[in-house]
């Protein structure tokens, strides 16, 4: 079945941004990373990781392992900060990429959400309905991207939504406003 879906326009994005304004997920990772804004501590990472793997249902079960990840990654040196500030892109494909038991993981969603919660300027969220958004816009003709999402890097994944700011006059609007206006839209194509 295809049926259209609505471009983004300002209005929308406000409608988004204002039903979210009361969300108590977001609430409570904002007084969590206010009170733990860095990774130096493993007992730190390890809540972050926790709450956002939770509040955010991105079925990770091994979330001590994946708080490890991060340490390992620089928490416990100042490196992953000093990258999180900086808005390195390749840490979210770093901090994605990991090994359990054998077994290879690509926690790209997690990841992406990690490291938006830490800089929301330099990092747009993934989310399966974000994808879903964009794709359906793609497939519209709407939005055009070179890869598919399967084989979206971070960097491919961020000039998608770089080029949706600009082809739609959107670049008065933050990453996070973007994510709740397509996480809502996206929401609605999976309920169809």
């Amino acid at each position: 079945m295809s049926f259209s879906i609505p471009k983004p326009t300002t209005e929308l994005i406000n409608d988004a941004i204002a039903k979210f304004k009361v969300d108590e997920i977001e609430n409570a990772l904002i007084e969590l990373l206010a009170k733990f804004p860095e990774n130096a501590k493993l007992s730190h990472i390890l809540l972050k990781v926790v709450a956002i793997n939770s509040l955010y249902h991105t079925n990770i079960l091994a979330v001590e392992l994946v708080a490890n990840h991060l340490h390992e990654l620089g928490g416990k040196s100042g490196e992953l900060d000093l990258l999180l500030k900086s808005g390195d892109l390749e840490i979210v494909e770093k901090i994605s990429h990991m090994e359990i038991k054998g077994k290879r993981y690509n926690f790209f969603s997690f990841a992406s959400k990690y490291c938006s919660w830490h800089n929301p300027t330099a990092y747009p969220v993934y989310d399966s309905r974000v994808e879903k958004y964009l794709r359906t816009l793609h497939n519209q003709g709407d939005l055009q991207f070179w890869s598919t999402p399967e084989k979206w890097t971070y960097l491919d994944f961020q000039q998608v939504i770089l080029r949706l700011r600009k082809q739609y006059s959107l670049e008065s609007f933050s990453f996070k406003d973007i994510d709740k206006f397509s996480y809502i839209e996206g929401g609605k194509l999976f309920k169809q």
